[in-house]
């Protein structure tokens, strides 16, 4: 198949490639000079919803159990603290989920 390069130096994809290769309006191309002066490589870039796809769950290898950061935080507390108490642990884990969605709406 032969195309013509337009002005801007665009190039229209032949209809038989682009849906052979998926190619549609907003899909990413990457060019590059193949070994020969007369040879262009063309990929096609995978769009971000694909990339976002295949990232999805990648990062429960690296979770390290179910615990939150408040039960994180008020453990360590109590290893720091010889007077802290159960009760004590209770009541902070309250106050931080009662305070936190307001911090992070001020941010």
């Amino acid at each position: 198949m032969i195309t013509t390069i337009t002005g801007k130096n665009q190039v229209t994809v032949p209809a038989a490639i682009a849906s052979r290769a998926n190619i549609h309006i907003g899909t990413r191309l990457d060019w590059e000079p193949g070994e020969s002066s007369d040879t262009i490589i063309v990929r096609v870039l995978p769009d971000t919803a694909t990339i976002a796809s295949q990232l999805r769950g990648c990062g429960k290898a690296y979770k390290r159990g179910s615990s939150s950061a408040v039960r994180n935080l008020v453990r360590e507390r109590a290893r720091d603290d010889s007077s802290f108490t159960p009760a004590a642990g209770r009541c902070l884990h309250r106050w931080l989920r009662k305070t936190a969605p307001l911090c992070t709406r001020a941010s």
